[in-house]
């Protein structure tokens, strides 16, 4: 953002007066936390009639009424988080416009509507999934997906705790009891029912495999969560060891969806092993290699952007000297979009498939996509990102971490120079990944199957 803001001051532009780093970055960070939300709560409910094998009556019109609360929220907040720090909206910035948090930015009566928007999607699941609950199996599929789904309103009620004169000691804590008892509790628990049921539907794991690392993800997961979450305690003032412990913890939970990836791949491999009964080679191309692809990079990221370059980073003695450096963010970039980024692309194909006919299907692009997308990621990693977070590890331990993120440091020399490089993953990230996906998407509305009054759901 220096160097960007800097570029365009010496042609002439005050840039960073028009659109202040605050507002930049809360946009960057808020919108791609909306996307994935959006994503996530698109495909809960595509798959609720496929679960239960029904349309619930009624359902349409709170969806509907559900994407109209969303579309206040986006617009809304977004507006506020650039009013509010311009000081248009004098007393009512708190309400309205940015509330000063990472990760908790949007206004609090936008932050409320958030949180009806939850409750109004745990409905709709419920209401979706309550024909295929089944009375003494408390831990089938659906089940777990409404556990999900019920936990993530749950721990965001941690959110309305803190005002603006609560000690900061006290507000961080329960800003980081939002942001990673859903990061490394049940949004981890909802990605693993997702992925689980998706690859369930494509014919890749059985129910039973399935069921099984649900199981055991979310016991490490909660078990895991509550203990990891202690690692990002770091200006809490909270005992070194309570913050070693929590590390310690927090890297064992990349292992499920590992394990549901080795399940699935070693699936895809023995056409002859049934699933329910039903060979490999009768599904035949239900598997959709190219939605699979997705799934594959959400486990990829989640074993290297969340677990090496998390672990990389949680270890107490680095915590301690790296803590708010681009070693963080290099793994925060990572396991944001690398997981839930690709599980979101993921659930998004997956309804495309379904609903597009199959001469409108375009596998070569989706594949092309998909490459983009992750080399670029990557790129962004390896050209910026990590060598970035290494030399800056370097100047706090020398110098001190004042100096690490100062702008003496960041806006001159080698730094500021793979900030630029940066640009080229951003550039194979955006032009070949994200727009040729977008263009593919919008461009097949046309295309959408007729419904079929007779059509069973299978």
């Amino acid at each position: 953002i220096n160097s960007f803001t800097d570029y365009f001051g010496r042609i002439g532009i005050d840039f960073s007066s028009i659109l202040p780093v605050t507002v930049t970055r809360s946009w960057h960070l808020m919108l791609s936390l909306y996307w994935i939300s959006t994503c996530w709560i698109a495909s809960s409910i595509f798959i609720l009639p496929i679960l239960a094998k029904t349309e619930v009556k009624g359902q349409l019109r709170l969806i509907n009424i559900l994407f109209v609360m969303l579309f206040v929220l986006v617009a809304g907040s977004v507006s506020g988080m650039y009013l509010g720090p311009m000081g248009y909206l004098d007393e009512w910035w708190y309400w309205l416009g940015h509330q000063g948090w990472e990760f908790v930015d949007l206004g609090k009566l936008y932050q409320a509507l958030l949180m009806l928007i939850f409750i109004l999607w745990a409905v709709i699941v419920y209401r979706g999934v309550r024909p295929a609950l089944i009375k003494g199996q408390p831990w089938n599929i659906p089940n777990w997906l409404l556990y999900s789904v019920i936990g993530i309103p749950v721990f965001f009620i941690s959110g309305f705790v803190t005002l603006p004169e609560t000690n900061f000691v006290i507000a961080d804590f329960w800003r980081w009891m939002v942001i990673h008892m859903w990061v490394e509790a049940f949004f981890e628990v909802f990605v693993t029912v997702i992925v689980s049921y998706l690859m369930v539907l494509m014919g890749l794991v059985s129910r039973q495999a399935a069921i099984r690392v649900i199981y055991f993800a979310t016991l490490l997961f909660l078990g895991t969560g509550l203990l990891g979450i202690s690692h990002n305690f770091y200006w809490n003032a909270k005992p070194v060891a309570t913050m070693a412990l929590g590390s310690v913890f927090s890297t064992l939970q990349f292992v499920p969806l590992i394990l549901l990836t080795v399940e699935a791949w070693r699936f895809k491999n023995m056409p002859r092993m049934a699933v329910e009964g039903v060979t490999r080679r009768d599904l035949g191309d239900f598997a959709f290699p190219e939605v699979f692809l997705f799934l594959v990079a959400v486990n990829f990221w989640n074993f290297f952007g969340a677990g090496v370059l998390g672990i990389i980073i949680n270890l107490p003695i680095m915590n301690y000297f790296e803590h708010g450096s681009y070693l963080t963010v290099n793994h925060a970039h990572a396991a944001l979009m690398g997981v839930y980024g690709n599980i979101s692309l993921a659930a998004l194909l997956f309804a495309c498939r379904i609903l597009f006919k199959p001469e409108a299907w375009n596998a070569r692009l989706v594949k092309f996509s998909f490459w983009s997308i992750n080399v670029g990621l990557m790129l962004m990693v390896l050209l910026d990102l990590f060598p970035a977070g290494i030399i800056q590890f370097q100047a706090i331990v020398e110098q001190g971490l004042w100096y690490g993120r100062s702008d003496a440091f960041i806006g001159n020399g080698t730094f500021e120079t793979l900030t630029w490089l940066r640009g080229i993953g951003a550039t194979v990230f955006f032009f070949l990944g994200v727009t040729p996906m977008a263009w593919f998407v919008v461009s097949r509305f046309a295309s959408l199957k007729e419904k079929n009054k007779d059509e069973t759901v299978v």
